[in-house]
């Protein structure tokens, strides 16, 4: 990703929403974070008085709307391979992180494995 850019591409309301849900997504951000007037400020920069910028409560349906496509996109490719192998680096990370992983885990355990699980 390019970290300074000509600001030159025109935005619209699904493109700005579509990336502060990413912004949440992968920076394991507050969903309140998009009520912040800091944050709104930041938004706003170059932005047409026009667009209105996603709340919280569009956020949290779009999230639930995004997780369910995503879980059954997961289970189908999943339902369609004999062998899965995951492993993940946990060295840095919080504990609600770490449980989150575990508890996927334990979610593919459950719906495609018939041999024991082991948490190192």
């Amino acid at each position: 990703m390019e970290r300074w850019s000509s600001g030159s591409i025109a935005v619209n309301k699904k493109m700005l929403n579509a990336a502060i849900l990413r912004f949440i997504i992968e920076d394991i951000q507050p969903l309140s974070i998009v009520d912040s007037p800091a944050f709104i400020n930041l938004v706003r920069i170059r932005m047409p008085s026009s667009v209105r910028i996603i709340c919280k409560k569009t956020v949290r349906a779009k999230l639930n709307q995004t997780y369910l496509e995503m879980k059954t996109a997961l289970e189908n490719k999943l339902s369609q391979i004999e062998i899965v192998s995951i492993t993940a680096d946990f060295v840095e990370q919080s504990d609600k992180v770490i449980q989150l992983f575990k508890d996927i885990f334990v979610f593919l355990y459950i719906k495609f494995v018939s041999y024991p699980l082991i948490f190192c």
